[in-house]
């Protein structure tokens, strides 16, 4: 599952932007987010061809962490696995932080993957 933002003006821009501008940026964003998803679903099934679990992908809009966090009370999950791109405490703050929100809300365990280092 993935989740990409609802786009929309954003205060003290200094000129007018159209509604079909966001809009625009709002549907590059979902299908960006869908090609992600069915990457990441065409690289699981490759990695484990054999594998005999129901794989389904959802696409979400919205507060992704929040998102999350329903999705996995609907689902009665077990387990929620999250990314982290391994910012330090300043940008978590400054930008937010998806796994930060999952973690301190989610209705069950969380296995949070960081992002390799890039060297």
């Amino acid at each position: 599952m993935s989740v990409y933002e609802k786009l929309g003006p954003m205060a003290g821009e200094s000129f007018g932007v159209s509604r079909e501008y966001y809009d625009q940026a709002e549907n590059a964003a979902k299908g960006i987010t869908e090609a992600d998803v069915k990457q990441a679903s065409d690289k699981l099934q490759m990695r484990f061809p054999g594998m005999k679990l129901k794989m389904s992908t959802n696409v979400e809009r919205g507060r992704a962490a929040s998102i999350i966090v329903e999705i996995a009370e609907e689902w009665k999950a077990d387990l929620i696995v999250v990314g982290s791109h391994g910012h330090g405490f300043w940008t978590r703050n400054l930008l937010g932080s998806v796994f930060d929100g999952v973690v301190h809300h989610a209705p069950c365990s969380v296995l949070v993957v960081r992002t390799p280092p890039v060297e």
